[in-house]
């Protein structure tokens, strides 16, 4: 029997247990709160953090699963690349998965390939967000460059915005680094890829539902999205580029862009 080992046991992650299980897989689950959903569903539990690298290494030094996958959450994917890694499975490199996850590394990998992006500043700490702060333009939006679910996002109007508001980003920012970018106004999707040998697979286009201003927290999805098909067209070639630029081989990927005035 096949042995698949998911990063994650939440509510999230449920329908990946639940569907391996259907399908035959002998299933591991890692997660560090031990009355996660997911457990009961799955055949062995074990009590590690999935941002725990070198416990999620060691797990599935231990566990010897055929394949490692997490679902709807994004920061294990270190831990899994190092696992993949460790064990010669199939799945992304570290290089990758840090180029995935921050969002300063991945404008840097956007703009070292040529992929369109905001204007962006990278700020690690109060000292360096000084060195930037009267270069900067607005609107403009600063985020962390590590985190995820629009915690730390806030949309800036000048200056003083700036200087009230560093504080929550920063410390919503798990290495304490924000990215303050150009604010981009237009209708929001998310793309669904597949990479498979190389080659970016578009599954679908997503219209998103925001809280807007001034935090932008994700509310829902409708697809098809509704935007014209040419402008489609160029979203799937955005978001292509996108995924092949972090280095992303095999695997799926999900891309979230702003559709501007240019495009529309």
């Amino acid at each position: 029997m096949k042995k698949l080992l998911i990063i994650g046991a939440s509510l999230l992650q449920l329908p990946a247990i639940k569907k391996a299980k259907e399908l035959g897989y002998y299933v591991a689950v890692i997660d560090y709160d031990p009355n996660a959903i997911g457990i009961k569903y799955a055949d062995e539990y074990y009590n590690v953090s999935t941002i725990d690298i070198d416990g999620v290494v060691k797990t599935a030094e231990e566990f010897k699963p055929d394949g490692i996958m997490t679902l709807a959450t994004d920061m294990p994917m270190r831990s899994i690349a190092a696992a993949c890694e460790k064990l010669g499975l199939s799945g992304i490199t570290m290089d990758t998965a840090i180029k995935s996850t921050d969002k300063g590394e991945m404008i840097k990998a956007f703009n070292k390939h040529n992929v369109e992006h905001p204007w962006f500043y990278i700020a690690e700490n109060n000292k360096a967000l000084n060195e930037i702060i009267d270069r900067i333009t607005y609107p403009c939006i600063m985020k962390p460059t590590d985190n995820s679910g629009s915690r730390g996002v806030v949309l800036l109007h000048n200056k003083a915005e700036l200087e009230k508001e560093y504080e929550y980003s920063h410390t919503s920012s798990r290495s304490g680094a924000v990215i303050i970018e150009e604010y981009l106004t237009g209708p929001e999707v998310s793309v669904e890829v597949i990479v498979y040998k190389g080659v970016p697979h578009v599954l679908q286009i997503t219209d998103k539902l925001t809280t807007g201003a001034p935090h932008f927290v994700e509310m829902g999805h409708s697809q098809p999205s509704q935007l014209p098909s040419d402008v489609k067209n160029q979203i799937i070639d955005l978001a292509s580029r996108a995924v092949l630029a972090v280095g992303i081989e095999n695997g799926p990927a999900h891309v979230e862009m702003i559709v501007t005035e240019k495009w529309s």
